[in-house]
């Protein structure tokens, strides 16, 4: 069975999103960040993502996905993410 996940505009009604992450266990929030951000966050993980990002590949996580960890030691950026108004939300929520 394949599920859809819920899209959402970074307008969205708050409890709406929070009350469809909880029935769903996932939603897509579109445009939360701006692009420049994406970007900045992006070319910070990129020698990451490169040296150690399929270090981690087996049969649980995969074999297509690029994974690392500790992104706030060496991507500063990603704080942007972190403490953005919708992940706080969440983080409340839950």
């Amino acid at each position: 069975m394949t599920m859809e996940l819920p899209v959402f505009e970074n307008d969205a009604d708050s409890d709406t999103v929070m009350g469809v992450l909880r029935q769903t266990g996932a939603a897509v929030i579109r445009h939360a960040l701006d692009d420049a951000t994406v970007d900045a966050c992006a070319a910070e993980m990129r020698a990451e993502f490169d040296t150690r990002g399929k270090l981690q590949e087996n049969d649980f996580n995969g074999y297509r996905t690029l994974r690392i960890s500790g992104v706030l030691g060496y991507a500063p950026t990603t704080a942007r993410m972190i403490g953005h108004p919708w992940v706080l939300a969440v983080a409340d929520a839950i």
